[in-house]
């Protein structure tokens, strides 16, 4: 059985999933393989399929590429981003006991950009405890 799903949406899926598993530094072989890779990948579509489909699509426009870069790091994912968080936020609402916390992760690859919190740290721990 393997379900009826628009494949530019499944490759998505596995992606995401693939994220999610932390396995987002197994090569394409180890995820469809029968021992190392988990079985949704291997339900979804074949192996080929997701090679195909991974060195044909694009997201970006490539003639206004550098124009937009300069202004948005995110301009080559920034419909497809904005789109997932327009869902985030219709499908998700917090309640009164959601805790909002901070975490700093290390990045192996290049990152032409860095975020910092806001507030001070003293500034944090001092509304933490009024």
């Amino acid at each position: 059985f393997r379900p009826k799903l628009h494949p530019p949406k499944a490759l998505l899926g596995i992606l995401y999933l693939s994220g999610v598993l932390k396995d987002s530094g197994l090569s394409t072989s180890k995820m469809w393989s029968l021992t190392l890779g988990p079985p949704p990948f291997r339900a979804t579509m074949r192996k080929n399929r997701s090679e195909f489909l991974l060195n044909c699509l694009r997201s970006d426009e490539g003639s206004t590429k550098q124009e937009r870069r300069a202004i948005d790091k995110f301009a080559p994912i920034r419909e497809i981003l904005d789109i997932f968080m327009k869902n985030c936020k219709s499908n998700y609402t917090p309640f009164k006991h959601v805790t909002v916390d901070e975490q700093l992760l290390g990045v192996r690859g290049r990152c032409s950009f860095k975020m910092y919190s806001l507030y001070p740290e003293n500034q944090i721990s001092m509304a933490s405890k009024s």
